[in-house]
């Protein structure tokens, strides 16, 4: 079987596709934005691959929810461009948890001029919160325990691991195979 991606070259196909969650136009968005994401950053940045993946793999995540959710209409940002914009904020995210150094060069003043998202309202902040809850309850309790230490006390990697038992390789894989999870769960 051949599969083509060219059916995916203007925006509205590959989002149509995207919202009847066909997994070849998810795997296209996500190697397309991997090129886009990784050719802007590495450049720009001091963070690893294997980080600058991981805040990949969220950004995509978020898009997917929010494509689901409709808060993603297409007003002539394509997909692969609105993901960029959610890896930023992300990488932002990052920095300013970790304290970890980087370097913007001529971004500084994008990432000193971040907007709060404040344009949520409650309503919608509940809907998504109990979403959210719905998923996670669909981990086992290990992946619960590391998701929930990682995203939201803030743990690093090493400090999940420890709390279950794990060195930081296998703490390392653990995540990814919880993002799968995670991900298998929202696509």
């Amino acid at each position: 079987m051949h599969t083509s991606f060219t059916i995916f070259s203007d925006p509205e196909s590959l989002i149509k596709a995207l919202q009847q969650e066909n997994r070849n136009a998810q795997s296209y968005l996500y190697k397309r934005c991997k090129q886009v994401c990784f050719h802007y950053a590495e450049p720009r940045t001091k963070l690893s691959r294997d980080v600058l993946e991981d805040i990949l793999q969220d950004a995509v995540v978020e898009f997917f929810m929010q494509l689901r959710n409709r808060r993603y209409v297409y007003e002539g940002i394509p997909p692969e461009q609105y993901v960029k914009r959610i890896f930023w904020f992300k990488c932002v995210d990052y920095w300013r948890k970790t304290g970890k150094e980087m370097y913007m060069s001529e971004n500084e003043e994008f990432f000193d001029n971040l907007p709060a998202d404040d344009s949520i309202e409650a309503e919608e902040r509940e809907q998504r919160l109990g979403r959210v809850t719905q998923i996670l309850n669909q981990l086992d309790e290990k992946c619960l325990k590391f998701v929930t230490l990682f995203y939201f006390h803030s743990k690093s990697i090493a400090e999940c691991g420890k709390a279950l038992n794990m060195t930081p390789e296998s703490a390392k894989v653990k995540r990814h195979r919880c993002i799968e999870k995670l991900r298998n769960f929202v696509l």
